[in-house]
């Protein structure tokens, strides 16, 4: 009984770590959204696009 409590405590162990060193925000991602809102409102369509681009890059990067 023992061994096979062990061996479901290793998975379990292995998660725990895996999930602790995961992002749990994104950096700035309120002001960057604000700054979207703010160019969007300027025409600077452009430069919204990009910084945009640079936010689905960030989501894209962060772990499933």
């Amino acid at each position: 009984m023992r061994a096979r409590g062990l061996a479901r405590v290793a998975p379990q162990r292995k998660l725990v770590m895996k999930r602790a060193l995961l992002p749990l925000t994104m950096p700035h991602l309120t002001e960057r959204t604000d700054d979207v809102w703010r160019l969007i409102g300027d025409g600077a369509l452009a430069a919204a696009r990009e910084v945009l681009r640079k936010i689905e890059g960030q989501l894209k990067a962060l772990p499933q």
